[in-house]
């Protein structure tokens, strides 16, 4: 059975919900504003709050395993790049990406954050404690197939990380194809394929 949760004027995605499942973490977009990213409880009278609401385009969000820290990408500096802000939100903002980033992703244990950038997924270790303490990125290996050099026909298709496995060894993305249209593709011993490059 469905049951609306909250009806709006807004174009609305859900993107996440919190560990405990109270809270949903959405994509706001009107006609008159850039995307922005709302909190949405799930209680009996659903209340929607501005999470990380600014001029610019704000996406992507996902919840840590924790539920402490949100990931998500935001144009602010004229390129998406990735970002993490504490929940409950605070003035706190870490930019995690430095050369363009996409998609962010949490590692299964927390203890990591992947994300694309052009046609190379990343790793930034995160340290625990109260604070965030996020290393520095690193390539973990190219998208097979995918190039980032734009093509004749228009725009460079973006991969968007979909999924990971709990052991790290196996990444689910989805990339869009020259003709626009999304395809799913399994990267398999991505290790092996590294340690050859």
């Amino acid at each position: 059975e469905r049951i609306p949760v909250l009806k709006s004027d807004a174009w609305q995605i859900p993107n996440d919900y919190s560990p405990d499942g109270t809270t949903l973490l959405t994509f706001v977009q009107t006609p008159s504003a850039a995307g922005d990213l709302y909190t949405l409880s799930l209680g009996p009278k659903p209340v929607r709050t501005p999470f990380v609401a600014t001029p610019f385009d704000e996406s992507a969000p996902t919840f840590s395993p924790d539920g402490r820290w949100v990931a998500y990408q935001s144009n602010a500096s004229m390129r998406n790049e990735v970002y993490v802000r504490r929940y409950p939100l605070s003035p706190e903002q870490w930019q995690i990406s430095s050369a363009g980033g996409e998609s962010p992703m949490w590692s299964p244990d927390g203890k990591e954050l992947f994300y694309a950038s052009g046609d190379t997924i990343m790793r930034v270790a995160i340290g625990g404690g109260p604070s965030l303490q996020p290393g520095t990125p690193a390539a973990l290996f190219r998208i097979p197939g995918h190039h980032a050099a734009p093509r004749l026909t228009g725009s460079v298709p973006r991969p968007a990380i979909s999924g990971i496995t709990p052991d790290k060894q196996h990444f689910l993305f989805r990339l869009g194809t020259e003709q626009g249209l999304p395809s799913i593709n399994v990267v398999l011993n991505w290790r092996k394929a590294l340690q050859e490059r």
